[in-house]
């Protein structure tokens, strides 16, 4: 194959994965719609002159441009920041226009692409184009705004919570992912590759003993009717045997997001508390559902007392670790954040979680690593308990 025949074949494939991203944006409803080699032009001339592969819409009727790229080169992106000027003239409607490349591109493409972008963020060139961006960076612009959009901060966040699990299962179903990475495919751009390499490195597999891997997001509800700590369930099918590997997903545009919620009761049963001072101060916790309206005694205990139980507090705060449920398919040995403010996505053991912001001296209430509160409506009812994201 040529070396021609090659980039092509590269930038088919990144268009159609691309194309999966908007198609997955707009069955979250995240936009309304979308239009493939979207072409406008002006009145007495050539009215097909300008092209972007993509215009997406959103629920305000606002309007964007996408463009998929494999190579960004300044002659390429010349074209595109000509396209972009004309087509955003051409039609009130387009804001915003973005060029796109896949995850885990080469290092030298990386760089190309990171250095365009400083430039157009430092504004050191007259720019049509809004953005040189991953495709994993693409799908969160979009979400963001979608959900600016929607208004209602609570349906918001848990709508970008759920999407999350969804998505990440996306990936690690992807068919042109496991192709590429198992026959190590170097025309196949892959589905958000790098995030999907980083979990297969993450399970530690071999690829020569992989016959499948299967995700699903899909997961029982604990026998109290409650929601599993595991958002996902992936299962590898080897030669040899099947393994089987628990994620927790937290994705927050802030520093603190919500991961816990429960009972005072539960909270003294799980995690085998016997001392009644410290029982009662739960209790009292959930009661007033804050420090500051907590009795002397009550903060005493809890400041004294609670951090003895930091261990079990962890594992079953993080991934319901010796509380109910199946410890094969419910209970989260790992966790997968996303921080919307800083593009990071990281994957680690419930451990090593641990181990990183204890090691980085994360402090939340009580000598633990939680911000102690009270759920929406549950005041006197639960408690609640909020974890750092980075």
């Amino acid at each position: 194959m040529s070396d021609n025949t090659e980039k092509s074949n590269r930038g088919v494939s990144g268009q159609e994965n691309l194309k999966d991203i908007i198609e997955s944006l707009q069955a979250r409803d995240y936009i309304v719609s979308y239009q493939m080699d979207y072409r406008d032009g002006y009145k007495g001339f050539d009215r097909k002159q300008f092209f972007y592969q993509f215009l997406i819409e959103f629920a305000n009727h606002d309007c964007w441009i996408v463009h998929s790229t494999t190579s960004i080169r300044s002659d390429r992106m010349n074209i595109q920041q000509w396209n972009a000027e004309h087509l955003k003239r051409l039609n009130g409607y387009i804001k915003k226009a973005y060029v796109v490349y896949p995850n885990g591109l080469s290092d030298k493409e990386f760089k190309n692409a990171k250095n365009y972008q400083d430039k157009i963020e430092d504004g050191k060139q007259y720019t049509a184009v809004d953005g040189v961006v991953s495709q994993s960076e693409m799908y969160s612009i979009v979400e963001r705004y979608a959900l600016e959009l929607l208004g209602n901060k609570g349906k918001a966040l848990a709508k970008r919570g759920n999407n999350f699990e969804s998505w990440v299962t996306e990936i690690l179903n992807s068919t042109e992912n496991f192709l590429k990475w198992k026959n190590d495919d170097s025309i196949k751009t892959g589905y958000v590759y790098d995030i999907y390499m980083r979990l297969v490195e993450n399970m530690a597999l071999k690829k020569k003993d992989v016959v499948s891997i299967n995700a699903t997001n899909d997961i029982p509800k604990l026998p109290t009717g409650g929601k599993a700590k595991t958002d996902i369930l992936v299962t590898v099918d080897t030669f040899d045997s099947e393994y089987t590997f628990t994620y927790s997903c937290k994705k927050s545009g802030g520093d603190w997001v919500s991961a816990h919620e429960y009972t005072a009761d539960q909270f003294v049963e799980t995690l085998g508390i016997e001392e009644p001072e410290l029982a009662d101060a739960l209790i009292d916790f959930q009661t007033v559902g804050s420090i500051e309206k907590l009795s002397p005694p009550s903060f005493e205990a809890l400041s004294r007392r609670l951090s003895a139980y930091n261990e079990r507090l962890n594992k079953w705060v993080l991934g319901g670790i010796g509380g109910q449920g199946d410890p094969n398919t419910q209970w989260a040995h790992n966790i997968i954040t996303y921080n919307d403010n800083t593009s990071n996505f990281k994957i680690e053991s419930i451990q090593d979680y641990v181990e990183s912001l204890v090691g980085k001296g994360m402090t939340g209430n009580f000598g633990t690593l939680f911000r102690w509160t009270y759920p929406s409506g549950g005041l006197g009812k639960r408690i609640q308990l909020k974890m750092k994201v980075e």
